[in-house]
């Protein structure tokens, strides 16, 4: 992503404006979504578990444990994390969190050889596996470690998507569909941080999110044309590359046939 600095941008200092290239269909963990959705849900969600190297500090774990024979993982969560309506992240609900991602259709197969999750403490919890599995930490440290209000979550289960409550540093304020998503400081996020606002803008072209850039209207672009990429690192933008490895899910389509699908 280019990036600008802040104090440029038509916005208060403590303030982020970030461009993207299209909307999210919605909040929710375990349903298929657009590609730019974590970049919503990063923002209101902390991760159960931080791996090391990512150099990202958003992490509810404060210890893990692996114990190979055993076939386990033991979490220590930090105490006092507390989520978006006031409601405390705790064992019990770190446990209810992995057991609800675990049934979702995309999610499923990065839990593929977990048995249980076992409570054994207030901020402790065991995930007991069916054979040794040394990609569940990096799972856990990504999109499958989201932690949300359990609380929050039944009591409007199906509004949830439009309105999420997590633990992270921003709290969800609004959101226009086609438009942008709005989110405010979390005052009681237990990290602290400095920026008031943070807002997502769609913007469907990518020549146009340049120029707002170059404008001062956003602070943050995410090119996929690396050319231009290069192009606003020629001009003097910082470049940053991802260093959290992503993925995505893709349907290839076979065109040279007069039927695709064939």
């Amino acid at each position: 992503a280019a990036k600008q600095e802040a104090s440029t941008a038509k916005s208060p200092d403590n303030d982020i404006v970030i461009a993207l290239q299209a909307d999210a269909t919605h909040l929710i963990r375990t349903f298929p979504v657009t590609v730019f959705q974590p970049d919503h849900q990063r923002n209101v969600r902390d991760t159960s578990y931080l791996r090391r190297g990512y150099q990202r500090g958003s992490a509810a774990c404060k210890g893990v444990v692996r114990i190979r024979d055993g076939k386990a993982y033991t979490f220590v969560l930090n105490e006092g994390i507390k989520f978006h309506d006031g409601t405390e992240l705790t064992a019990d609900v770190c446990k209810w969190n992995i057991d609800t991602i675990a049934e979702g259709i995309l999610i499923r197969p990065f839990f593929s050889n977990l048995e249980s999750v076992e409570v054994t403490g207030n901020y402790t919890v065991v995930l007991h596996l069916s054979k040794w599995d040394s990609t569940l930490p990096n799972a856990l440290a990504r999109e499958c470690g989201y932690m949300i209000s359990q609380s929050a979550y039944e009591a409007n289960p199906e509004g949830f998507g439009e309105h999420p409550f997590g633990t992270g540093p921003f709290q969800f304020e609004s959101w226009e569909h086609g438009v942008g998503m709005s989110f405010t400081k979390f005052a009681d996020y237990w990290q602290g941080g400095h920026i008031l606002m943070a807002e997502f803008v769609i913007y469907a072209n990518q020549l146009v999110s340049q120029a707002a850039l170059q404008n001062g209207e956003v602070h943050i672009i995410s090119p996929l044309d690396f050319n231009m990429t290069n192009d606003m690192a020629s001009q003097g933008y910082p470049v940053y590359t991802m260093n959290v490895p992503q993925s995505c899910y893709t349907i290839c389509i076979n065109c040279v046939n007069d039927d695709p699908l064939n």
